[in-house]
């Protein structure tokens, strides 16, 4: 086996054929299965640590978190799995690169202006401009539907407080971006062709902003995710079985990439590891 290929087992998600001799045509389908024999590139792949924040202490900031009902999730995930698969890519020589927004608390690592650099000018994103029944519609969804209007000045007011979470921080040398174009150029760069996104959230940042697998999709980049390294925006209805983040696996293994499972990743990067030991 090279240096470049090692094998790390996927699920993935068999979306055909449909029967339509049942009443639901979707039951003939696969469904969920694993391949123990993926392939998997040492040299082109990359973990991408999405939007990985501090959660705040309890009370502070009251309104973001009352807005935001996946933050215990978050924190207990990045306590119990975030360093370890960290390490394990760090380890392996595999680089990881962190996707910052929502505050200013990157923008002076020289690592972050090295992707400023090497991406130039943005070409910027023109908006409508609100007539008065927009702007009215607008203003019902803050205050009916997220985050609530009187949750919005605390919102507000942690962004100048954002900051990495401790068992996220990024490394000396560790890329940081916060446009697609700056994660697209730093792919290109390092020949790049396969992101393991963890962060959060898998519905919701890492599809809808700058830098998320629909937009690296769009360059021809595969985005895969770790079940166990990430978490959904979850609704009243989905939250106790966690039914958004089902979906979301769902998704991803059928349209983006595959679905890793943490303790095999891990056991691949440190075998890995261990092997080219043992070769030194």
């Amino acid at each position: 086996m090279s240096d470049d290929r090692m094998i790390v087992p996927g699920w993935y998600y068999q979306n055909f054929d449909a029967d339509f001799n049942a009443d639901i045509p979707a039951s003939g389908y696969g469904g969920w299965k694993k391949c123990n024999t993926l392939p998997f590139s040492c040299r082109h792949s990359a973990l991408a640590v999405m939007h990985a924040w501090k959660v705040p202490a309890a009370g502070e900031f009251a309104g973001w978190q009352r807005a935001v009902e996946y933050m215990p999730r978050a924190k207990a995930i990045m306590q119990n799995f975030f360093p370890g698969i960290l390490s394990a890519f760090r380890e392996a020589g595999i680089p990881v690169i962190h996707i910052c927004g929502g505050g200013s608390y990157y923008q002076d690592y020289p690592e972050y202006q090295a992707s400023l650099a090497l991406a130039g000018e943005e070409e910027r994103v023109e908006r409508i401009k609100f007539d008065p029944i927009r702007q009215e519609l607008a203003d019902f969804k803050l205050k009916n539907v997220h985050p609530g209007e009187h949750n919005q000045p605390d919102i507000q007011a942690c962004y100048p407080f954002r900051d990495f979470a401790p068992e996220a921080r990024p490394l000396p040398g560790e890329i940081m971006v916060d446009t697609t174009r700056q994660l697209f150029l730093q792919c290109k760069r390092l020949q790049l062709s396969h992101l393991v996104y963890i962060g959060f959230a898998i519905n919701w940042c890492l599809q809808m902003s700058p830098c998320c697998m629909t937009e690296m999709l769009r360059h021809g980049v595969l985005c895969s995710t770790v079940r166990e390294c990430t978490t959904a925006v979850e609704n009243k209805e989905s939250a106790p079985q966690e039914l958004a983040k089902a979906l979301e696996m769902w998704k991803v293994a059928l349209q983006f990439g595959f679905v890793y499972e943490y303790k095999d990743i891990v056991e691949a990067l440190q075998n890995k590891k261990s092997s080219e030991g043992k070769l030194n």
